[in-house]
């Protein structure tokens, strides 16, 4: 008889004696190091270290916890009907060259955690994009941008490069093309005064300028 058919003693009875019986077995974990002699004569001295409990504690002690799969099914069902079925889930890239082309598939826990990969440290730049594009007011000298004012602030340009056209999707119903251009810009009525990397972009469709994020 299935657990959701039987009374709710018994079916609480029945969920806890699966569980006992899918219990991983405990195991022992010990280390032994011999004494060793180091340096000036003194002595290290370690003892031997017993740990007991199932083995899969010990193998998920430092694996992040993943929700159960029951309640994230609820979860992601109720968030669906606040924003929509198809605004739920993992983003996936596109093969596009159209900028933050991207898919939502849907989400789900892997079995297995990710591998950690190792990386030499060093120096890096990151971007942070504006989702959506932040509306900007460009100011040219000839076709190159001067000054910037987006967001309430307004910025000088010290450096501009590009710029750097691309498009596509000209045969589909939304094609699209735009001019890029990284600035560098500085806020001189600001206190303190600031500055900042930015790619802002010409929508040669909507005939506007945009501010895509900022570099940090």
């Amino acid at each position: 008889m299935p657990l959701a058919d039987l009374p709710p003693e018994m079916r609480h009875r029945a969920e806890i004696a699966r569980a006992e019986a899918l219990k991983p077995p405990e195991v022992t974990y010990s280390l032994d190091l011999d004494i060793g002699e180091v340096a000036d004569g003194h002595h290290l001295i370690v003892r031997s270290i017993a740990l007991k409990g199932n083995s899969l504690l010990f193998e998920h002690a430092f694996v992040p916890e993943v929700p159960d799969p029951e309640k994230l099914e609820l979860t992601i069902a109720r968030i669906a009907n606040v924003v929509g079925e198809n605004n739920v889930g993992s983003p996936q890239l596109v093969d596009s060259h159209r900028p933050d082309s991207f898919r939502m598939q849907r989400f789900s826990v892997p079995s297995t955690p990710s591998p950690t990969l190792e990386t030499k440290s060093e120096t890096k730049i990151a971007f942070r994009a504006y989702r959506p594009p932040v509306l900007a007011k460009i100011k040219l000298r000839g076709a190159r941008p001067i000054r910037a004012d987006f967001l309430g602030r307004s910025g000088d340009v010290i450096h501009a490069s590009g710029p750097w056209r691309t498009s596509g999707d000209w045969w589909e119903d939304d094609p699209w093309q735009q001019d890029a251009w990284d600035l560098e810009l500085a806020f001189p009525y600001e206190t303190p005064p600031a500055q900042g990397l930015y790619r802002i972009c010409f929508d040669s469709r909507q005939k506007k300028w945009f501010v895509q994020g900022a570099y940090d």
